[in-house]
């Protein structure tokens, strides 16, 4: 971690001893890290040179915004560091447990079903071609029979390179999930010829990199980038919209939504996209 961008000394010399404490028992720590650092520009921006009440109180209302769940998961990040501090700095401010942001309850999912994603799949073959991005037909189909067929979470998909498709396509190469675990999926016999007609398109549109590189891609820069997260979460709600998926309520899914339908056909023994 560079100190100098962590905020005042008072502040950014705990926070890296913290952080580095804690990645020397095997964490990253990310996340953490980031919070910390931003808190830091915050008081820098507030003309403290250490978190106090006052200060703190400042910085969880400019959170409001925020869904509560994750201003939770950001205090109690704060507050455990606030704790480590009090170790040794017996007279540290931390904040009181009984004012955290309570949590929300979760959305329901909405359910996805086989008619949903035929209709989904009829509307990407009909989304026009962008000039930064003129894979984006074909991406967005591959996009949508991985996220239901194989149960992929939309961060493993946006992070796999065109190297983990083994086997002529017949699994992917899942690295550092969640629980920074990683996995092979095998993917189904017409799944995998999906996957196999998109590196085809895929690596007419690469150039110099056909076999290597982001899977779902376009131009920018001048080079091969991933999607981001907005845009493709923007991708996949755009078919959401125009093949009218949505619930009793009028609810449109969710980009996770999808892999709740999946699940449950495979406890249920039953086939994927034969």
């Amino acid at each position: 971690m560079n100190t100098h961008t962590i905020g005042p000394p008072a502040f950014s010399r705990p926070a890296s001893a913290y952080i580095r404490h804690y990645r020397a028992l095997g964490l990253r720590f990310k996340n953490a890290e980031q919070l910390l650092s931003q808190l830091g520009s915050y008081l820098i921006e507030q003309g403290s040179h250490d978190l106090d009440r006052s200060v703190y109180e400042r910085w969880r209302e400019s959170r409001t915004s925020i869904h509560p769940n994750t201003r939770r998961v950001t205090e109690q990040i704060i507050r455990r560091f606030c704790l480590y501090r009090r170790r040794s700095e017996p007279t540290i401010f931390v904040p009181d447990a009984d004012t955290l942001t309570p949590l929300r309850p979760y959305v329901r999912p909405v359910i996805i079903g086989p008619g949903h994603v035929q209709r989904m799949l009829q509307v990407a073959d009909r989304l026009p071609s962008l000039h930064r991005s003129p894979l984006r037909r074909a991406a967005a189909r591959v996009a949508v029979i991985l996220l239901y067929t194989a149960g992929l979470r939309s961060g493993e998909l946006l992070r796999l390179q065109v190297e983990d498709v083994e086997d002529d396509g017949a699994e992917l190469q899942i690295r550092e999930s969640k629980f920074h675990k990683s996995r092979l999926v095998p993917l189904s016999k017409s799944a995998q010829e999906e996957v196999r007609c998109y590196l085809e398109q895929r690596a007419a549109f690469a150039g110099r990199s056909p076999h290597r590189g982001p899977f779902l891609c376009h131009h920018r820069s001048g080079s091969l980038r991933p999607y981001s997260v907005p845009g493709f979460r923007g991708l996949l709600c755009e078919l959401f919209r125009r093949a009218g998926v949505c619930d009793g309520e009028g609810r449109i899914p969710r980009v996770h939504d999808i892999r709740h339908y999946r699940r449950s056909l495979t406890m249920s023994g039953i086939a994927l996209w034969a």
